[in-house]
């Protein structure tokens, strides 16, 4: 895998053409076993095309309109910020689905702007993040949920895109979201060197959300995944909405 990862990157190691990571993103064969491992590669560039592919991969079926590149604060550490739409078959879909079915266009075609236009409902934002313990997590749980907070200016622009097309973070309006159901979700990766079984897993988790209840409530957050990373094991997952 690393033989698909480095060629992707530059040769300064500042840059990477996302193009040439599709056989990962495309790949019928499970690769979560060993991709995580390099979400904490020594290169910086790597962490970030391997978060994306994971990204692209997890949602294949979502209409992904855009990923961001972001790190964190006074650190090394990065993260992937992402836009997407539900797929057509969701359930909140459906009423949208039989509108714009309905609708006649002049040359045949809508654009990107009616097909993201009163979809308000079926948008969804989220964050994937690796880190290398619970702890410094929550060091910078703060800071990430910063990302989710309501803000004149979009906290994500003049970022790096690696992808984008539709409607972009600054075109929907919190103001209008904040008041419906929350449409942010937060995917945290935690590399486990100590063996901690389900129960003490999800214990924690569970303390940790019940803790931050109103945080994740004023930043409209809907759902938070934690995923345990051993190394050369397929991840576990522990979700709370």
């Amino acid at each position: 895998m690393e033989s698909i990862f480095l060629p992707a990157v530059d040769t300064y190691g500042h840059s990477y053409q996302p193009e040439n990571l599709k056989k990962l993103i495309l790949s019928e064969t499970s690769i979560y076993d060993v991709l995580h491992a390099f979400f904490y590669h020594s290169n910086m560039q790597v962490r970030i095309a391997a978060l994306e592919v994971y990204v692209r991969r997890a949602y294949i079926s979502y209409d992904l309109n855009s990923v961001i590149h972001k790190t964190l604060k006074g650190s090394r550490d990065c993260f992937v910020f992402f836009q997407f739409l539900l797929p057509t078959s969701h359930p909140n879909r459906i009423p949208h689905n039989k509108i714009w079915s309905s609708v006649e266009y002049p040359d045949g075609v809508p654009n990107s702007y009616d097909l993201s236009h009163g979809l308000d409902n079926c948008q969804r934002m989220g964050i994937m993040g690796a880190f290398e313990s619970f702890e410094q997590f929550e060091s910078y749980f703060l800071e990430l949920i910063g990302y989710f907070a309501p803000s004149e200016k979009c906290p994500l622009d003049n970022d790096q895109f690696s992808f984008s097309m539709g409607s972009t973070f600054s075109d929907l309006s919190y103001r209008e979201s904040s008041e419906k159901e929350p449409i942010h979700i937060m995917n945290i990766g935690l590399r486990m060197t100590a063996d901690l079984n389900d129960y003490e897993a999800s214990e924690m988790f569970a303390s940790f959300c019940q803790a931050h209840r109103e945080d994740f409530k004023n930043t409209g957050i809907r759902r938070v995944t934690f995923i345990i990373f051993y190394k050369r094991q397929f991840p576990r997952y522990f979700t709370y909405r």
